[in-house]
């Protein structure tokens, strides 16, 4: 100990020496905060893509049985990648976590859950490389609330009006499959060339138009109706869709 403390005794700080200290510890500091903070937001957005998928379920169960009578199949298309994604994203985070003390840290290895939410129509089409078609003015009710995501590099588009009521919009470039993500069963399925330029296959019950699907110049697209629309409003927001 009287060895330790006679060492101690010559060491010498000197504003300098002072001052580089404090900034490496404030550093250090920042980094470690900054680090908390992305992993945290990475695991809001795993819980954030299942809360939206989950809701978006719900919503059209909800309205499958308005329509009445239809046997519904809840599991999405979009469900597997959504779970796959968030098990990516959760190895990530255990990834970050390993390499927390390297200088670099191999945060853009996942960066999000597949499911990213935009603010606007125009930073949507920005992130999908690619025109998103706004059809807010025609749409069969009061619009209260419209969502962009951009889902695995699909657009979607959900405008939104009171309780059960919506119209959502799914775009991607045509890959020959479909992109609805809507797998129940309806009782009528017809094809109908709207405006004599885009053969629009309808899906419902009684009439009525609960999902439309068609390709246009190179691009696929689907839209779903919660409640269920008549074919000249579907046929209508097709037509727009693509600009004819």
């Amino acid at each position: 100990m009287a060895k330790y403390n006679e060492i101690m005794s010559r060491v010498r700080v000197t504003p300098e020496m002072r001052e580089r200290v404090l900034a490496n510890v404030e550093t250090a500091r920042a980094a470690g905060a900054e680090e908390l903070t992305q992993d945290t937001d990475r695991q809001n957005n795993i819980t954030d893509a299942a809360a939206f998928e989950k809701k978006r379920a719900e919503r059209q169960t909800g309205t499958q049985r308005a329509n009445g009578g239809r046997r519904t199949e809840t599991l999405k298309r979009w469900f597997p990648l959504a779970a796959a994604a968030c098990l990516v994203l959760v190895l990530g985070i255990g990834v970050s976590t390993v390499y927390k003390n390297n200088e670099s840290t191999p945060n853009d290895a996942v960066t999000s859950a597949g499911l990213e939410d935009c603010v606007s129509l125009e930073e949507l089409s920005e992130k999908v490389g690619f025109g998103v078609p706004d059809l807010s003015s025609d749409m069969p009710f009061e619009v209260r609330q419209t969502v962009y995501t951009n889902v695995f590099g699909a657009a979607r588009v959900s405008w939104e009006g009171d309780g059960e009521q919506f119209v959502e919009l799914n775009k991607a470039v045509d890959e020959g499959s479909d992109i609805s993500g809507d797998n129940n069963e309806y009782a009528e399925e017809e094809t109908f060339q709207a405006g004599g330029v885009i053969d629009v296959t309808t899906k419902g019950d009684h009439g009525t138009v609960s999902l439309a699907t068609w390709t246009c110049d190179g691009y696929a697209y689907a839209l779903s109706f919660g409640p269920a629309v008549d074919k000249d409003t579907a046929y209508k927001l097709a037509l727009k869709a693509c600009g004819k």
